[in-house]
């Protein structure tokens, strides 16, 4: 049986940049519980790593914070002006 994915997208500079988490770890992101996942994705052509820290408490006023190599800051906001969809992998 498929399992649920959750897809968070967030603008990073002009294109998109997502991260894929399971359904628990979803719940507990919105229960306020610190998470972080790193993807290796393309930016205009070179490989960054981002990581998308949800809840950090490093970023108390922003729920979810992208960051990419070296600490470049590529979104920082709310987990609520992310795109939120549910796939089955």
């Amino acid at each position: 049986m498929p399992k649920r994915v959750v897809n968070v997208t967030v603008d990073v500079g002009y294109e998109n940049h997502s991260v894929k988490l399971t359904l628990g770890e979803w719940k507990r992101v919105n229960a306020g519980v610190f998470l972080e996942r790193s993807v290796k994705d393309r930016y205009e052509g070179e490989m960054f790593t981002y990581v998308f820290s949800f809840n950090s408490p490093r970023h108390v006023n922003h729920s979810l914070v992208v960051e990419y190599d070296e600490g470049g800051e590529g979104f920082l906001g709310s987990i609520d002006d992310a795109a939120v969809s549910f796939d089955k992998s």
